[in-house]
């Protein structure tokens, strides 16, 4: 959670992004490797409200050299949004409810001690959350100027190739993309806001 506040003005219009909290939320997952075939689940970001599971699930490992790894699959979207929206009453109670995004679960490896099948794709680790408490005049004109987005998964690895005539050995699975965390801009006066904010969800890497 990052917290910037100013008595005074903030201007916001340097290059994008100017303030970047991009994959500074929830760790990801690891990849599974050889003789550990699963891959571990992506940690849940702090301070959200609603209880389902949205950090990125692990994906499973072969028990065989033939079967790929799974890949990652996401967690829930954010169960209802009233929770997270900064009312005028919040305001006034100095509530706000900004979370970091989770972070993508990591890929499952097809692969057992000493035989080359592909490894699993580490997760992408969620989006910071930024709170900006501007005690004075906002003027926020850069496209992109604010980033929280999340970081993307790693690709599962292939597996090696045995020559002509022989099998080769199944890859891993995609590590899952980290979630977007939040941004909430809080001013006394505003001068201009068409700057944007980057609140992408990261990509899940291929399997292998």
């Amino acid at each position: 959670m990052v917290f910037i506040k100013s008595q005074g003005a903030v201007t916001i219009t340097a290059t994008a992004p100017a303030i970047n909290a991009s994959g500074m939320g929830a760790a990801a997952g690891t990849g599974g490797q050889s003789g550990t075939n699963n891959g571990t689940a992506g940690t849940e970001g702090a301070l959200i409200l609603d209880d389902n599971v949205h950090e990125g699930a692990a994906g499973d490992g072969a028990n065989d050299n033939a079967t790929p790894g799974t890949s990652s699959t996401a967690g829930v979207v954010y169960a209802n949004q009233f929770l997270y929206t900064t009312t005028n009453a919040k305001a006034q109670l100095r509530t706000t409810d900004i979370a970091p995004g989770s972070g993508g679960g990591g890929g499952g490896a097809a692969d057992t001690a000493g035989v080359a099948g592909g490894r699993g794709g580490t997760g992408g680790r969620g989006g910071g959350a930024l709170i900006i408490e501007c005690a004075g005049a906002l003027d926020f004109t850069t496209a992109l100027g604010i980033s929280v987005a999340g970081l993307v998964g790693s690709a599962g690895s292939a597996g090696e190739n045995l020559g002509a005539g022989a099998n080769v050995r199944a890859g891993g699975g995609g590590g899952g993309g980290g979630a977007s965390g939040m941004c909430g801009l809080l001013y006394n006066t505003l001068t201009a806001s068409s700057g944007t904010i980057n609140n992408a969800g990261g990509a899940g890497g291929a399997g292998g």
